[in-house]
């Protein structure tokens, strides 16, 4: 019977070894796979969020923080602000500074893009090549190249205001210059060089929203559009969900004043275009 109860034990204590070994692997695999998504799903840095949270505070915007619910991390404006977005592309893997990329949408613009001269990155329309339309200011031509599809529409977005509020955002910082997209649909503002404040983060988006406004007073003076509720049921655009014509069955945002087809409207749930978010629109 003794040997009966040594080897019971013996096999008791065998059998918790390997319990404690797998619980250990099971436990180790958790970890890993968890490490593993939250790489997948992009989980956002802790600095990246504060940064955002302050900039919001101060601006009186919404940040939105929740990798399911955004690829980046970005804050988003409340009405009766006009709509725009703020993301923070990170500099590197392990940096704590970051890109800023200010966006807003805009209806009835044309394609303009004003990049750095010796720009590291590619401009977005690469096959335009050349260098560039004068907009008058030899100064502003030596340090950017202007690519447009309307010379006076460029002009007109580029005047002396715009001017100065790109030199603005150059001063931000380091001294980075600024990459500004335009076109039918958006603004895009970028910004080569990381910030890592809050305060710069609010002043860059400061210098955006007065580029967003000289845009949209050139518009009006290219078309003589003015901004209602509703804009006039001739006016011609581009779906932003299908990016087809909306011709029949127009709906246009109430916030923003993109138009979309009313079928895409209720694909998305709403407004399509980035940090709008409006659920209301006008026919």
């Amino acid at each position: 019977m003794r040997g009966y109860g040594l080897l019971f034990k013996a096999e008791f204590w065998i059998a918790a070894a390997i319990a404690l070994v797998l619980f250990s692997l099971i436990f180790l695999a958790i970890r890993m796979f968890r490490a593993h998504l939250d790489r997948r799903q992009g989980r956002f840095a802790r600095n990246r969020i504060r940064l955002l949270g302050a900039a919001a505070l101060e601006l009186g915007a919404d940040a939105v923080d929740d990798p399911r619910v955004a690829g980046v991390p970005y804050l988003k404006s409340r009405p009766p602000d006009p709509p725009f977005g703020l993301a923070l592309a990170p500099a590197g893997e392990e940096a704590d500074d970051y890109f800023p990329i200010f966006e807003a949408p805009v209806t009835a613009a044309l394609f303009v893009e004003v990049w750095p001269s010796g720009s590291p990155f590619p401009p977005l329309r690469v096959s335009m090549g050349g260098g560039g339309v004068s907009i008058g200011d030899p100064e502003f031509e030596a340090a950017y190249i202007v690519r447009t599809d309307d010379p006076h529409f460029a002009r007109s977005v580029l005047g002396p205001e715009a001017r100065a509020l790109i030199e603005a955002g150059r001063r931000i910082g380091g001294g980075g210059r600024l990459r500004l997209n335009l076109d039918r649909l958006r603004l895009r503002v970028r910004k080569e060089e990381a910030l890592a404040s809050a305060p710069d983060l609010v002043s860059f988006v400061r210098v955006g929203l007065g580029l967003l406004e000289q845009v949209r007073e050139a518009v009006e003076s290219r078309e003589a559009v003015q901004y209602f509720d509703a804009p006039a049921a001739d006016l011609k655009s581009n779906c932003p969900v299908c990016a087809a014509a909306v011709v029949d069955g127009r709906v246009t945002c109430r916030r923003c004043r993109t138009p979309h087809h009313r079928e895409c409207w209720e694909y998305a749930r709403g407004c399509s275009m980035f940090a709008c978010g409006e659920s209301r629109f006008s026919l």
